[in-house]
């Protein structure tokens, strides 16, 4: 039992270690990256055309890339989230284009009072509605192909959204070099 328990005590200890030295790791990792991507993004900003998001690199110095040259694209990425207002959407669509683009869902509330109010038969618009929940979704997917098309115009979906801005960041990737021949 003794032997079990130490051999399952050091299995935990070194979990934990590694654990804990992750941890660290990420915040080390997480301090230096946002150090220097506020380092990058001020070089972007200072010496790159407005509205430049990307450059190229090359890191060729230093004992790692003496001989192995990276040669590396870095682009400033900020993601954009449009929220679209349904309601906006509805008074500046016609009523054909909002049937292609908004997808509803009726839902009976009350099912029995409805099969009783039908029974009942002299069947009122008004009264009937008050049975259904009508839930409205847009789908994005048809409202950008009416747009790619020409059936819906820029200006009559200007106002009828929100774009947030996420916070940026700065993605490395590094760029495949072809068949090259040491010289």
């Amino acid at each position: 039992m003794k032997n079990s328990t130490t051999t399952i005590k050091d299995s935990v200890r070194r979990l934990y270690e590694l654990q804990q030295e992750k941890k660290n790791f990420d915040k080390y990792y997480n301090e230096v990256r946002n150090k220097e991507q506020v380092s990058i993004s001020n070089f972007m900003f200072s010496n790159l055309e407005k509205g430049t998001e990307t450059f190229e690199i090359t890191l060729d110095d230093g004992y790692k890339y003496y001989k192995d040259n990276k040669q590396l694209k870095i682009t400033k990425v900020r993601t954009k989230k449009i929220t679209w207002l349904l309601d906006k959407l509805k008074e500046k669509l016609s009523k054909e284009t909002q049937k292609q683009v908004i997808n509803k869902t009726y839902t009976i509330k009350d099912f029995n009072g409805l099969v009783k109010y039908l029974k009942a038969c002299g069947v009122d618009a008004k009264k009937f509605k008050k049975y259904i929940e009508v839930q409205e979704e847009l789908n994005e997917a048809e409202l950008n192909r009416l747009y790619e098309v020409g059936k819906i115009s820029k200006k009559e979906i200007n106002g009828c959204y929100e774009l947030k801005l996420g916070e940026p960041y700065i993605r490395i990737t590094e760029k495949k070099q072809g068949n090259e021949e040491d010289l």
